[in-house]
């Protein structure tokens, strides 16, 4: 990767900072974000310049499945609903202690690529629903794909602690590269959104050699709620 591939582009009115791939207008960009309008498969549509986006969102995390969904996602529920109902007796209340569900690299991975695979098998259906509603020159689908695993997956290298990215992995990146109906990819964390062409995800910059091991597997977790007054 060149020096300057990799660009970075500022939103105002809270939403995160992008970082993007020299070639791509940030003022393009922009204003992609900014026409956003919610929609029905896929979740998001824009229109920019006679270009069309058909946006679809997927979350992941690092921690086990089942039909419900994910152990982690269950667990912070039912804490929140325990605070919550405790309310209803004292002004506040507080929770602490560990995570029992285990985040795991094979949960990330396989995560990762359940969400993606399943909507790419409706790819064709995002794209015929966006061409009916709008009339374009040409049309582009992008994905969204969330970390919502609480705290950050945290692995670390000779460089120090970093966010564990999904296109570490090859199985992912290659994966993606050959799915010629996506367009590009934006990966959200904690720490940024990284906007990416689908042709520019087996780049070295992510793709490691070295082995990987998560830092915190079952993180300690904090919850306080509190009433607020009524004026």
């Amino acid at each position: 990767m060149g020096k300057n591939e990799l660009e970075h582009l500022q939103i105002e009115n809270g939403i995160k900072s992008v970082n993007y791939y020299d070639g791509m207008d940030p003022d393009h960009i922009r204003k992609v974000i900014y026409n956003c309008k919610r929609f029905e498969r896929p979740d998001i549509i824009s229109l920019v310049d006679n270009v069309g986006y058909a946006i679809e969102h997927f979350e992941y995390d690092c921690y086990k499945h089942n039909r419900k969904g994910s152990a982690y996602q269950q667990e912070e529920a039912c804490i929140s609903r325990r605070l919550l109902k405790n309310l209803k007796d004292k002004d506040s209340d507080f929770y602490s202690g560990k995570v029992e569900s285990i985040a795991t690299l094979d949960h990330f991975i396989t995560n990762f690529l359940e969400a993606y695979n399943k909507h790419y098998e409706n790819i064709s259906d995002y794209r015929q629903n966006v061409e009916n509603k709008l009339r374009t020159s040409e049309l582009k689908v992008w994905f969204v794909a969330e970390f919502t695993g609480g705290l950050p997956a945290l692995f670390e290298n000779n460089d120090g602690i970093k966010i564990l990215h999904p296109l570490r992995f090859k199985e992912i990146a290659e994966k993606i590269i050959k799915d010629i109906e996506l367009d590009g990819i934006a990966f959200v964390d904690q720490e940024q959104v990284l906007a990416i062409p689908r042709h520019k995800c087996m780049q070295s910059k992510f793709l490691k050699k070295e082995e990987v091991k998560l830092l915190t597997t079952n993180p300690l977790g904090i919850s306080f709620v509190t009433k607020i007054p009524s004026v």
